[in-house]
């Protein structure tokens, strides 16, 4: 492994720790780093396996001592996509970009999971108006997670410019 892998793996360690301690301190439903690490991981990291490796990491880190339930297949699914929406903004990362990548990224975070809701429990019924009804329930948690996917993407994104800025002397891409 070289000095350039080395350094990659400290700032992935270092993401990792951060936002699996974060989902441990945050006691606010909802309100996790880990879209905006999801985003930033697709967006920086040239590996896209290891971009996923990234919050999958977080979120077991965390969720060993969180727990984990019937849904949690849903909730890594999310931010796998995410990774992914992060990959399309890749080439010019901009803060028009981030801003509405962590829109969509709250968005299909709201639709896997609430479809994986409807789709294992009994709360609704089977079928078209249960699904809407389902996710018609769940708007009103739909804004801390909007609001901290666009908080949490601001700081990441932001601090990592602004070290590109004051701290590397190139333009930083992770591979």
């Amino acid at each position: 492994m070289n000095l350039k892998n080395n350094q990659n793996l400290i700032i992935a360690t270092v993401l990792v720790i951060v936002a699996a301690f974060s989902r441990l301190i945050i006691d606010i439903p909802n309100v996790s780093p880990i879209m905006a690490l999801s985003l930033f991981a697709g967006a920086y990291f040239l590996d896209k396996k290891f971009a996923i490796v990234i919050p999958i990491s977080a979120l077991l880190l965390s969720d060993m001592f969180l727990g984990f339930h019937s849904m949690i297949w849903a909730v890594y699914l999310s931010f796998v996509f995410a990774v992914f929406i992060g990959y399309l903004i890749s080439k010019k990362v901009t803060f028009i970009k981030v801003f509405f990548s962590s829109i969509a990224g709250s968005v299909i975070f709201f639709l896997i999971t609430n479809f994986a809701f409807w789709l294992m429990f009994k709360d609704y019924t089977h079928d078209m108006s249960g699904l809407i009804l389902c996710y018609e329930m769940a708007i009103p948690f739909f804004r801390n997670t909007l609001l901290s996917d666009m908080g949490f993407s601001l700081v990441i994104f932001g601090s990592y410019a602004l070290a590109g800025k004051f701290v590397f002397s190139e333009k930083a891409i992770i591979n």
